[in-house]
């Protein structure tokens, strides 16, 4: 159990000890030691960005000749057997996962864009360690149908602890295709944020509680087991849209992005296209 606290889980499935404050506990400590870790350790003037507004951007991240060739490469394997849709309601959201060696070695114009050192110093001192763990993949967001609900739409942050994302679009991202939406500084240490902690620590506990009871997979308050559905503000959406940018960026613009940020995928219009590649972390907030 103690494996668990202190591990990247987003919620512990134990109601007692949650009714008792641990994932407040979780939230807090985490951030003590991110913000301990990150003052006593030199950070490029991107970071500090990033750290103060939950965001930065690079635009112009990569030669013109380079990303003419790198969009060739991109849609030569998105529209390959490699590519997967992982959203089939009325968003298309059509993904090539870039972890296996065999697809780089054919691609070197991709390989040469992800291992790029001023990505791997951005993800490495905002995570404030010496080698994060940046997952990659290709990405092509497409809404087909506005009247199926889309739940990245709703505000949400992903975890409880500070973690990063990044976008190279490929594409304009704009009021077309749905730009990303931050709330600038939410990712910040709130006495809010610990209370909505524990009070999803607890909605988690007690739907986790029924699914085992019932072996059913029907959703309790709309949160999904997986905890995919937590961190959620479902009915605030015009309450924080007020208070957001619009993150509308130009093609060949790097979007670093603190997603423990309250955030959500933009309103786009039907059959418009959004391509990227998008890098992730998640790394342990407690060493």
């Amino acid at each position: 159990m103690i494996r668990r606290l202190i591990s990247t889980e987003r919620i512990i499935p134990n109601l007692l000890i949650n009714l008792f404050g641990l994932q407040g506990i979780r939230y807090i400590f985490a951030h003590l030691i991110y913000n301990l870790k990150f003052k006593v350790t030199k950070k490029n003037e991107h970071v500090k960005s990033a750290k103060k507004n939950g965001y930065c951007k690079i635009e112009n991240f990569l030669s013109l000749e380079n990303l003419d060739d790198l969009k060739k490469e991109y849609e030569d394997l998105i529209n390959s057997k490699y590519c997967k849709n992982l959203q089939n309601d009325g968003t298309q959201y059509l993904t090539v996962y870039l972890n296996d060696i065999s697809i780089l070695k054919n691609y070197p114009l991709i390989k040469k864009t992800i291992n790029d050192e001023r990505i791997k110093n951005l993800f490495n001192q905002s995570e404030n360690k010496k080698e994060t763990s940046i997952n990659c993949r290709l990405e092509r967001i497409i809404v087909r149908d506005n009247n199926i609900e889309d739940t990245n739409k709703n505000f949400h942050y992903d975890t409880f602890h500070n973690t990063f994302k990044a976008w190279l679009y490929l594409s304009d991202s704009d009021d077309k295709n749905g730009p990303l939406v931050i709330v600038p500084g939410s990712h910040r240490f709130s006495i809010k944020r610990v209370l909505n902690s524990y009070k999803e620590s607890i909605r988690y506990c007690l739907f986790f509680k029924k699914d085992r009871e019932n072996k059913t997979q029907n959703v309790l308050n709309k949160y999904a087991k997986d905890n995919y559905q937590f961190f959620r503000y479902k009915d605030k959406k015009k309450q924080f849209d007020k208070l957001a940018n619009k993150m509308l960026s130009k093609k060949n613009t790097f979007l670093f992005a603190n997603t423990h940020c309250i955030h959500r995928r933009g309103d786009a219009k039907e059959n418009n296209i959004r391509d990227a590649i998008h890098f992730y972390s998640r790394e342990n907030p407690f060493y």
